[in-house]
């Protein structure tokens, strides 16, 4: 069972940095020389080779196999439940309420020390909120929809993970600022996304699928915000004025925003 303790963590931290694809060309050399050499130019390694094609490749495989997880007899959430209140019986730590946002403190922090992400503040500032409100959306249905029971029987909204899929989404927004910059912030992201992952079932609130599930539409959402995102804000200059009123019987301010 620690094997597959292992390989939880693998899949939510390793396969989710695959869907780091904004890389430097000189980046890519070394993998696109193993899958010349191991693909040829097959129709497989085109579609791999596909910048929207790897975003959705992650997000496909951590559903599925969250999917695949509820009913597998070998893999069954279960037995992975099972395993978690045995060894982690007594573990009530609420670390996981705010490691999900600690990467996008970290892209403002960072980019506040002069190391500058990506994009500009405001650009970023709304991918992101493109990306809570999608993440949102699809995880506030999803357990209104599936009903699905905690671990520990507290209510019906189990499935999916939302401090999960919030965590990943946090991950994506950093590595998707940052990756060009140094792929270890990135790493580091998804490494944090993953412990809230695992702390989530540690607490016994969250089956292994509905954290897998949660992980993949973090992921799908950021990279849909910043695939639709249309780059306009950089296009204006917001200019603030505030000039004191001051009269016999009168003190204020007024405040002038324009573009």
């Amino acid at each position: 069972m620690k094997i597959l303790l292992s390989f939880i963590f693998t899949v939510l931290t390793v396969a989710s940095n695959y869907t780091c694809y904004s890389q430097p060309a000189d980046s890519l050399s070394v993998v696109d020389h193993y899958q010349n050499s191991v693909c040829g130019n097959s129709g497989f390694h085109s579609l791999i080779k596909s910048e929207k094609s790897r975003m959705f490749i992650a997000p496909v495989c951590l559903i599925s196999a969250g999917l695949l997880m509820i009913s597998n007899d070998l893999l069954d959430r279960g037995n992975v439940k099972t395993f978690f209140t045995k060894e982690f019986r007594g573990f009530h730590y609420k670390m996981d309420n705010y490691l999900q946002y600690a990467p996008i403190a970290a892209v403002y922090l960072i980019n506040f020390t002069g190391y500058k992400s990506k994009n500009s503040f405001m650009e970023r500032s709304i991918i992101l909120a493109e990306a809570e409100l999608m993440m949102l959306a699809m995880v506030t249905g999803l357990k209104q929809v599936t009903h699905v029971l905690r671990p520990d029987g507290s209510d019906y909204l189990s499935f999916p993970s939302g401090h999960t899929a919030q965590a990943f989404v946090a991950a994506t927004f950093l590595s998707r600022e940052y990756w060009e910059k140094s792929p270890w912030i990135a790493v580091t992201g998804y490494t944090v996304a993953g412990v809230t992952g695992c702390m989530r079932m540690m607490n016994n609130k969250h089956w292994i699928s509905d954290v897998l599930v949660g992980a993949g539409l973090g992921i799908l959402s950021t990279n849909l915000a910043y695939m639709t995102h249309r780059y306009e804000w950089t296009k204006y200059r917001a200019k603030l004025a505030l000039i004191p009123s001051v009269g016999s019987d009168i003190y204020g301010a007024s405040v002038f925003l324009s573009f």
